[in-house]
This record gives C-alpha cells, sequence and structure tokens, in this order.
C-alpha cells in the first residue's frame, strides 16, 4: 500500500491491484503553493533574503502588483480552480484559462473566460500550468509557444517539469523574453549542482528562476487528509464494501 500522485494505472491494474484516489484533498495545498511561487517571483523575495544575507544592499529592480493583471490558467481541474478562485476573489486578478474541456459552472461563478491555447499565451501577463503529466502534455510548452508570450510575462510551472522545454525556457530567461520562472520540482533528479546542471537554469539568478521540492501539496492539513481518505477505501475494500473512490469503477 502506498499513495502518491502520478503512476501507470494500466500498468497496476494489470496486477490486479486496486488503485484508488484522494479527490480534493491536495487542492487548497497545492493552489497556495502555486500562488506562493507567483509572489515570490513578482515581489523578488527570494531574491531580496538571499542579497541581504550576504551582505548586499544594492536595490533590486521594482516588482509588480497582482491586481488588475491577467493571469492565464493551463489546466482547470480541481488545483486550477482553486487558484482561480483564489486569484480573482482574493487578489483582483483577471483570470483566464485553456482547459481540454470549458467549465461554464466555474466560469460563471468566478468570472473567468476560456481561451484557446495560443489565445491566452499572446494575452496573459503570466501563465500557470497545472496539467496532469501525460503524453499530450509533455513539451506542450516550447519555443514556438513561449515564443506567443508577452515580453516580460512569467511562467509558472508547479505541474510536471517537462510539461515545459528546459532548452526552450532557459533561452527565454536568458534573452530576457520571459521576466521570470519558477517551478515546483526540476528536470533532473537527485537534483543537481548549479555546475553540474544540464540545462543551465539553477545557475540563473533568483529574480529569474526559483525551483522548489516538489512541495506543493506537503502540508499537514492536505497529507493527514490524503491518509484517512485511503485508509477508509482500504477498509471499505477489505470489508467487500463499495468504495466511491476507486479507479475505473
Amino acid at each position: 500500500m502506498g499513495y502518491a500522485t502520478g503512476m501507470d494505472v494500466a500498468a497496476v491494474r494489470s496486477k490486479g491491484i486496486v488503485i484508488t484516489y484522494t479527490p480534493g484533498t491536495l487542492s487548497v495545498s497545492t493552489a497556495e503553493f502555486t500562488l506562493g511561487h507567483l509572489l515570490n517571483l513578482r515581489r523578488t523575495i527570494t531574491a531580496q533574503n538571499n542579497l541581504i544575507k550576504h551582505g548586499m544592499s544594492t536595490p533590486i529592480e521594482k516588482g509588480y502588483e497582482l491586481a488588475n493583471k491577467r493571469l492565464g490558467i493551463i489546466g482547470l481541474g480541481g488545483v486550477g480552480a482553486t487558484v482561480a478562485s483564489m486569484a480573482t476573489q482574493g487578489l483582483n486578478m483577471e483570470v483566464v484559462y485553456f482547459s481540454r474541456s470549458q467549465k461554464p459552472t466555474i466560469e460563471a461563478e468566478l468570472g473567468i473566460q476560456f481561451l484557446d491555447l495560443d489565445n491566452l499565451l499572446k494575452t496573459s501577463d503570466i501563465v500557470m500550468i497545472l496539467v496532469p503529466d501525460t503524453n499530450q502534455t509533455r513539451g506542450m510548452i516550447g519555443r514556438r509557444e513561449i515564443g506567443l508570450m508577452k515580453e516580460g510575462s512569467l511562467l509558472i510551472n508547479t505541474a510536471r517539469p517537462f510539461v515545459v522545454d528546459p532548452w526552450a525556457l532557459k533561452e527565454a530567461l536568458t534573452s530576457g523574453k520571459l521576466g521570470g520562472a519558477s517551478m515546483d520540482n526540476y528536470y533532473v533528479n537527485p537534483y543537481p549542482t548549479p555546475d553540474q546542471d544540464p540545462y543551465g537554469l539553477l545557475s540563473l539568478p533568483d529574480r529569474q528562476f526559483i525551483v522548489t521540492a516538489w512541495t506543493g501539496s506537503f502540508t499537514h492539513e492536505a497529507r493527514d487528509a490524503m491518509g484517512d481518505m485511503v485508509c477508509t477505501s482500504i477498509l471499505n475494500i477489505l470489508a467487500g464494501h463499495k468504495d466511491q473512490n476507486v479507479v475505473g469503477d
């Protein structure tokens, strides 16, 4: 028994193993963390911290407010919808989204707008990626897509790293096409030192690139709720009862 996110469902089920999932348990923690990435990058929080701790007093460039900026969300699942709610209701941002299917109920509730991917990229001040790791999503943001983005816009990826092409990302950051990027988890594991990073992103300054260790859902509340739901499913299945969270039933 184990619990985590992301697996080869077909391979696991082929061995006769029952798979359950834990819907909704990670949405708030991951959404808060994703917006934390955005605030950190937009206001250069980590960069200023490191300047002060290294004894430097050189002022860093001005940040930008989030209010009235356009946030483009790619992937409006549980996390994406929660981010959209927090951004519109708490930060006064304009939110547009791209997803495999339109979500008219959420659109009406939050006042957000569906756009095709190209138009989202062209018109957003910040692009936020919240899609699962699939054959369709890997590499979906490459040179062409980044080239469509606004000059100086930000890219936040708290989904899987390879949704964004690393070479295209490095090129866009060093050229100034992107004003900054932030991601949760990295392309290489275990994480390399900056001088051994094959993509060169870890050598970029903190005001340009921030990375964390895949900890978006790593809160007491989320992991406790996840564990409770897993245990309930196990007890239901062992007792021969129907469990609403079995995948594929």
